[in-house]
């Protein structure tokens, strides 16, 4: 069981902050103990990454640096892959940190494969994607509510607020203990994908 980042390892993606959660998610669930973070992308902030995971005691596997997998590895750092769609279609969930975005193709091809997503409200691309309205974005940056959708959840934006990572510890067992949500929202995903079929969009 893990869940999966698709994103380059720099400043705009805070995987800082989804280390952090993560760290507290796996520490504070006995049901969600084993469960693994899968990182696919690479940056230049690897290194600093690797040394935050030793600062929070999670185990982390390089990809780069080893010939073989270490299944011991909590956080795994599997760099670029030319095809990640096999490994994001086996994730239980796409978690994203971003600070700011557009329209994020990591979670609209996520979402084709009927992948939830538990995401920060960064970007008004996203809201229209899952269909939530744009015009109270700001308010949700200040406030601490998570933001339920059919496709997943929406996070409050804040950088190195502990209330907030308390949020996304909370939003994120909720959904990992919940099968039958992330069912509901896996085929919510795939239907509300194919309206951004690549014919449709030409079309």
């Amino acid at each position: 069981r893990y869940v999966i980042s698709v994103a380059s390892l720099t400043k705009q993606k805070d995987h800082e902050q989804m280390l952090r959660v993560y760290a507290s998610l796996i520490s504070s669930s006995q049901d969600c103990a084993s469960i693994k973070l899968v990182l696919l992308g690479d940056g230049p902030l690897r290194i600093e990454l690797q040394n935050l995971c030793q600062q929070l005691g999670l185990r982390f596997f390089d990809a780069q640096q080893s010939d073989g997998f270490d299944s011991d590895a909590q956080v795994n750092f599997l760099g670029f892959q030319e095809n990640p769609y096999p490994l994001i279609s086996r994730a239980q969930l796409l978690l994203m940190t971003s600070r700011w975005e557009g329209l994020p193709i990591a979670l609209l091809e996520a979402m084709s494969l009927g992948i939830p997503s538990v995401v920060s409200d960064c970007s008004e691309g996203i809201r229209e994607l899952w269909q939530l309205p744009v015009t109270d974005i700001d308010n949700h940056k200040e406030g601490p509510l998570a933001l339920e959708s059919p496709f997943g959840v929406l996070m409050p934006l804040s950088i190195d607020d502990s209330k907030i990572s308390g949020e996304w510890t909370k939003e994120l067992e909720k959904l990992l203990s919940d099968p039958v949500q992330r069912n509901r929202s896996a085929n919510a995903c795939r239907r509300r994908a194919k309206e951004y079929d690549i014919d449709r969009v030409v079309e």
